[in-house]
Order: structure tokens, then C-alpha cells, then sequence
């Protein structure tokens, strides 16, 4: 009895751990995209590379590659957005093709309440890089790009200043 409690325990602390390791790998990832540092290793056994060839479109790999993961992704949901709108062909999606991408790309999304669909919509209304373009079918929201390369260097000006 008492060897099988053991275990469980053993176990449980095994799968805590594989977590916490999952969740420094992403705010690494995430620390050299918002760097700009070079690709890491295309090792075939590598992390990233692995998961590229299953990564939805629209990604990049080094930003993006625990998307299977079942915890809130540590980004904002303007970079979110961001990062969404970007990686489409035409740089640009409706409200519902933003919805799919966050559904597609985080199970997180899949699994909880969807509020975040509000804060979504509160992000878009409330950030000048975001524009909303009319058109035939209805509206898109694209990226400004001065406006947003402006938000990021006034984001990498206070970080430094800390």
C-alpha cells in the first residue's frame, strides 16, 4: 500500500515538473522571438523543430510552438492579435478568423469560458496598431505597422528603464 501512495505521489511530482519545464521553454521562446534573436537549434530532436512540421499556418515556431498546451499562453492578447493577424497571407482577418486562429493554435481557448472573445474584441477597439477596414463582406482588422512598431519600442524603452 504504502510503495503504491509512494508512486503516486512520485508520479504526480514527475508531471508537476514536466509542466513547470514546458512553461520555461515557452517564456524562453517567447523572450528570444520578442528579441529577435537567431532561430534556435534545428536539431531533428529539438523542441521547435518538432514542432513545426505540426504547427498550424500562420505561426512562427519560435514564438508559438507549445500550442497543444492546455494552460493560458503567456503572451498578451494584443501580441495574440498581433501575431494572428500578421501571419495571414493577406495580413488581414475578420473577427471570427482571429476567434479560429486563438481556437486553433491554443487548446486553451478550447477549453474555458469564452470570455476571452470579449477581451479580444476590448483589445482590438482599444489599441491605435489595430484598424478595422470595411469592406464588401463586412469588416477586417489589420495591423498598423508604424503604430505597432511604435507600441513595441515604447515597451522595450520602459523594459530597460526597470
Amino acid at each position: 500500500m504504502a510503495s503504491s501512495i509512494e508512486r503516486w505521489m512520485q508520479e504526480k511530482l514527475v508531471y508537476q515538473l514536466e509542466e513547470q519545464l514546458a512553461q520555461e521553454q515557452h517564456k524562453l521562446r517567447i523572450m528570444r522571438a520578442e528579441q529577435d534573436l537567431e532561430p534556435p537549434s534545428q536539431h531533428p530532436y529539438a523542441p521547435e523543430a518538432r514542432a513545426q512540421s505540426n504547427r498550424p499556418r500562420g505561426i512562427n515556431p519560435r514564438v508559438c510552438s507549445d500550442q497543444f498546451s492546455s494552460s493560458r499562453p503567456p503572451y498578451t492578447y494584443a501580441t495574440l492579435i498581433s501575431l494572428a493577424i500578421l501571419g495571414s497571407p493577406k495580413k488581414q482577418l475578420s473577427l471570427s478568423e482571429i476567434y479560429r486562429w486563438f481556437s486553433r493554435n491554443f487548446s486553451y481557448y478550447n477549453h474555458n469560458v469564452p470570455t476571452w472573445k470579449n477581451a479580444i474584441r476590448h483589445n482590438l477597439s482599444l489599441h491605435k496598431c489595430f484598424v478595422r477596414v470595411e469592406n464588401v463582406k463586412g469588416a477586417v482588422w489589420t495591423v498598423d505597422e508604424l503604430e505597432y512598431q511604435k507600441k513595441r519600442n515604447q515597451q522595450r524603452s520602459e523594459g530597460s528603464n526597470t
